[in-house]
């Protein structure tokens, strides 16, 4: 991920070193509560998928992501 912090763009890179299947990745506030869902789908197994994702309209603090692949937290 980068830059890190951030005001406006995120950039996730991430690979599925698993079985091909599906991957969620979620973001979070620093009270555990859920404000972005940044990807929902399938990914193959040693594929790589890069995103950029848009932040400019969060409040500015801390955020946690949550990747899972397969049901199993990354």
């Amino acid at each position: 991920m980068s830059p890190n912090p951030t005001a406006s763009v995120l950039n996730i890179g991430f690979s599925n070193n698993q079985a091909d299947g599906q991957t969620l990745i979620e973001l979070y506030d620093a009270a555990g509560e859920k404000v972005r869902d940044v990807y929902n789908g399938f990914l193959a197994k040693e594929k790589t998928k890069n995103m950029e994702v848009d932040l400019s309209s969060l409040k500015a603090g801390n955020y946690f992501i949550l990747i899972e692949s397969n049901g199993s937290g990354l």
